[in-house]
């Protein structure tokens, strides 16, 4: 009988809908985080629900050939770890699975168009301000615990310059009033920051304008006040430096992101 905490060896059948490895035991579920399909690992049962359970990698024994790397500690990597060949295959099985289950329609969906971009792509990362005296960025791992990140694969260039840039700083903060900072970078490596925080003007915020806005691919700096804890923004903004939108080079025009 499966209990938490017991230690079991299994294999993934498949991959679900969040990209965790699907094995079954006992009459259970069991989902496993950094598990691929057809790989066999030691798992320690983490979660125990009526029909289904959670588990977690303690020793990959046997690794699926399409995996690239070893499975990455944070939770927004979750499939970073497979090929992109077939993570563009897992995207389309779960988008025809999930029309099918809501629709009952039996409709098959094209392959995905990619342009095979697998690090520094993503035009847009919010990280998150870890509370201490001192401004720090994070991300949250797998096991939901919020760790300091100094680089993160997926997104643009620019915007792990900047990144490195604040956490080497130490600047001094007011704690636990900036909560994210999110950087938007188009093409040209152009950046927008903006700093949410839960009221306009706090201990540091000088500061990071000031560090920041040396860099020339810094077009814009914006301050947003959080007003709810469930959304990442608010609803009211205001333009600290440069301007307040980034442009998007596109074909022989230009376009506001």
């Amino acid at each position: 009988m499966l209990t938490v905490g017991s230690i079991i060896y299994g294999t993934a059948l498949d991959l679900d809908y969040l990209g965790q490895g699907v094995v079954k035991m006992d009459g259970y579920v069991i989902f496993v985080k950094g598990l691929l399909k057809d790989e066999y690992a030691e798992i320690i049962i983490t979660q125990i629900k009526k029909k289904f359970a959670e588990g977690k990698v303690l020793k990959l024994i046997q690794k699926s050939p399409d995996r690239v790397f070893d499975t990455h500690i944070l939770g927004s990597l979750d499939l970073y770890h497979l090929s992109l060949e077939k993570q563009l295959m897992w995207q389309r099985q779960i988008t025809e699975d999930t029309v099918k289950k809501i629709s009952q329609l039996d409709l098959k969906v094209e392959e995905v168009i990619t342009d095979m971009k697998d690090t520094y792509y993503r035009n847009k990362s919010v990280f998150h301000v870890i509370s201490k005296p001192y401004l720090e960025l994070g991300l949250y791992s797998t096991d939901h615990k919020l760790v300091p990140t100094h680089s993160l694969v997926i997104a643009g260039k620019k915007t792990n310059e900047l990144l490195k840039l604040v956490n080497q700083a130490h600047l001094t903060i007011e704690r636990d009033v900036l909560n994210h900072i999110a950087f938007r970078e188009n093409d040209l490596n152009e950046v927008l920051v903006t700093l949410v925080a839960s009221k306009d003007t706090f201990e540091g915020l000088s500061d990071i304008i000031s560090l920041l806005s040396k860099d020339e691919k810094v077009v814009g700096m914006t301050l947003n006040i959080k007003s709810s804890d469930y959304r990442i923004l608010g609803e009211k903004s205001y333009t600290l430096y440069g301007e307040n939108r980034i442009m998007m080079p596109l074909k022989d025009s230009k376009i506001a992101i």
